[in-house]
């Protein structure tokens, strides 16, 4: 049941959304495949991005939950679920090594984080309806 509600809301924003949106189409993008080197072109652009979840953790703050789909964190594209939606993930932490769909705004983050200077592109969740289970997006 899960596998067809996912589908057809991943077919709703992959076909009816640009139809609704009369702005620019959401594009459907490999994870992995977000980085720096994307991010002015992808800046304030609705996407679902698919892809394999390589680390799910705890911010050093406790504020934030991050999802990455790449070792290469400090370039690669995160998901971030802030503390108001922990209640919403009570088992975020078996998102590591799942395969998700994500649906939101690709944002640019630029800090410190520990030893390194990063800015990279991220998805900030504001509902838990962001994150699907995903039928396979053909890419």
């Amino acid at each position: 049941m899960k596998s067809i509600i996912a589908f057809a809301v991943v077919t709703w924003f992959i076909c009816a959304a640009p139809a609704v949106a009369a702005v620019e189409p959401i594009l459907v993008l490999a994870a992995a495949s977000i980085n720096t080197s994307k991010l002015e072109e992808l800046l304030g652009r609705e996407v679902v991005v698919q892809g394999l979840v390589v680390k799910a953790h705890m911010s050093k703050s406790g504020d934030a939950i991050i999802l990455d789909f790449s070792e290469e964190w400090t370039s690669h594209l995160s998901v971030i679920i802030p503390s108001e939606l922990f209640g919403d993930f009570p088992q975020w932490q078996n998102l590591q090594g799942e395969i998700i769909n994500v649906n939101g705004v690709i944002i640019e983050f630029t800090g410190r984080v520990g030893k390194h200077d990063v800015r990279k592109p991220e998805i900030r969740i504001t509902s838990k309806e962001q994150l699907l289970f995903p039928v396979p997006i053909p890419f």
